[in-house]
């Protein structure tokens, strides 16, 4: 049993070394360091309580970097995970392995969590060499910088890891519906976490450890507590305690039990797992998807005619987008809607979601690795590929838009016309450009989803 854990772990960290994305973070780490712990007196934040700075020691700059890292920058770790090198495993072979499952994504998960805990250790480091610049020689003290990351931020990771693991077990997960879950589970940890600092929550509820280890330092109650801000404070400064904080036993011991629920939670994905295998489609919802993709040809010949032959890749880009047929339907009666409801609260952001599935789901079909060698082989450049993608991802939007746009034309308001600008070409052009450059949809689709929980909320 622990020669395959053993195997599978070394084969997975393999992995993760011959990413080159990996060094470039490894190498980017001290200079993100500088940024994530401002100096006193810099004029900004990243972390503020009760509205004031606090006062740099060892070990609220081990806690900065960490809260930082394991709040902030999770969706980029899983990110990187699911569209990293390490995503392109041999599953022919493994699949079809005679090893317990269980142990195969046990291995995996130990070497996807001892890579970036190992980043983590570099970023450490680059906060030990920041505080020398930060603090008097005579106050460096460096297990207290490295210590109070790790213990931050390494649960958090771990769990990351665990995700993506199971994620990968269930055919349905594997895709946009797994990223739009960690999402939600993004989102309502750190509301949880927020509820730690509000009414004095269990640690347990902390998943990221970021507000409990504040509230654990300070001698007054946490009223206000702001990450990632860089108008969150005054110029007032606050001492905070975090050995204090971080070292406090029901602190380490809800950072040891996300741990363990990550290696359980790896573990239990070798017992759902559920190979891949071909697709078997249910005739009576093929058969009505189907006359919902003639109605929906139908309505396009008449805007975009089907038998001008410089137009058939706009065309073809627009059929293949429009797909699942679910979504489309879905994003149809939102247009629809957009007639009576208002554009700001209700319309946008629906069409935002559903447009963005669709268009990101289509633009990595487009940058697959073998459709792109394919691609080379052919005629048209790869380039003008790109553009009527952008093309037909624009066109899409303001035909959906149009409904909204007739009724704030007919009603003189025009307030709102900047965020159908935004959907109709910003976001149609960065899912497609993102698109190319990480060739998976991945990136753009767990970004753009962030930006739109910002944008709800406004």
């Amino acid at each position: 049993m622990f020669n395959a854990v053993k195997t599978f772990s070394q084969i997975q960290f393999k992995r993760h070394l011959s990413n080159p994305f990996l060094w470039i973070v490894a190498l980017a780490a001290p200079v993100a360091a500088k940024y994530m712990v401002p100096a006193q007196g810099d004029g900004y934040t990243v972390l503020s309580v009760n509205n004031a700075y606090p006062i740099l020691t060892p070990s609220v700059i081990g806690m900065e970097l960490g809260i930082i890292s394991a709040l902030l920058l999770s969706p980029l770790v899983y990110i990187y995970l699911r569209v990293g090198r390490i995503k392109q495993t041999p599953w022919q072979v493994e699949d079809v392995s005679p090893s317990p499952r269980s142990l195969q994504m046990f291995g995996h998960w130990m070497a996807d969590s001892a890579i970036l805990w190992l980043l983590l250790l570099g970023l450490a480091l680059s906060g030990v060499i920041l505080s020398a610049f930060r603090l008097p020689v005579a106050e460096l003290r460096p297990l207290q910088t490295i210590g109070s990351l790790l213990i931050i931020a390494c649960p958090a990771f771990a769990f990351i890891a665990a995700l993506r693991i199971f994620f990968s077990a269930r055919p349905w997960l594997r895709g946009a519906l797994g990223d739009f879950l960690f999402f939600v589970i993004w989102v309502a940890a750190i509301a949880f976490g927020a509820l730690t600092v509000e009414k004095g929550g269990s640690s347990m509820s902390d998943l990221f450890g970021y507000a409990s280890p504040v509230t654990h330092s300070l001698d007054e109650p946490a009223h206000s507590f702001v990450v990632g801000s860089a108008t969150g404070a005054t110029e007032s400064t606050i001492a905070i305690d975090a050995m204090r904080g971080i070292f406090n036993a029901e602190y380490l011991t809800s950072r040891l039990f996300w741990v363990f629920a990550a290696a359980i939670l790896a573990l239990f994905s070798g017992l759902v797992f559920k190979g891949r295998k071909p697709k078997n489609q249910n005739k009576r919802r093929l058969a009505l998807f189907q006359s919902l993709s003639l109605s929906v040809e139908t309505l396009l010949a008449g805007i975009v005619p089907k038998g001008i032959r410089a137009l058939a890749p706009l065309w073809t880009h627009i059929i293949q987008t429009l797909r699942p047929g679910s979504l489309a339907l879905l994003a149809v009666a939102a247009a629809v809607a957009g007639s009576v409801l208002p554009f700001r609260s209700v319309i946008a952001p629906i069409l935002w979601l559903l447009t963005l599935f669709m268009f990101t789901r289509h633009s990595a079909t487009w940058e697959n690795r073998d459709l792109n060698q394919f691609m080379r082989t052919l005629p048209t450049d790869r380039k003008a590929q790109q553009i009527w993608q952008i093309a037909a991802f624009i066109l899409i939007m303001v035909l959906l838009c149009l409904p909204s746009l007739i009724r704030m034309t007919v009603s003189g308001d025009f307030a709102h016309i900047p965020d159908a600008v935004w959907l109709c070409l910003g976001l149609p052009i960065i899912i497609s450009v993102m698109g190319r450059l990480t060739q998976s949809g991945t990136t753009a689709r767990l970004l753009l989803l962030i930006v739109w929980y910002i944008y709800l909320n406004l």
